[in-house]
């Protein structure tokens, strides 16, 4: 699969991602730290990657868009602070992987 990691989780996510053998990036390691939901959204369709993200905006904006996908893997449990940028605070566990490509489920 692939995947694309918003900035709410860590960037260590992607390596773990990356060892399962999935293509995966972050945000902010792409030039994506500024971009606005919208344009992740609009990003993660047209290279065909599924969106990892704690921002709970995301299945409402997908859902709106009447588009198909992209997919979205959400945490909405814990602490994701955004003043970290790209930093991570050690605590979370990186995303496990499931079939989420064109499904909007939260986890």
């Amino acid at each position: 699969m692939r995947f694309l990691v918003d900035m709410p989780v860590t960037p260590d996510a992607v390596s773990h991602l990356q060892a399962a053998g999935h293509d995966a990036i972050h945000a902010c390691s792409v030039g994506l730290a500024q971009a606005t939901d919208p344009e992740i959204i609009e990003i993660a369709r047209r290279d065909g990657r599924v969106v990892v993200t704690a921002d709970l905006d995301y299945p409402r904006l997908v859902l709106l868009s009447d588009a198909a996908g992209p997919g979205i893997v959400l945490f909405r449990r814990g602490s994701y602070p955004r003043h970290r940028g790209c930093g991570w605070d050690g605590r979370h566990r990186p995303p496990r992987v499931g079939h989420a490509a064109g499904k909007t489920t939260p986890l």
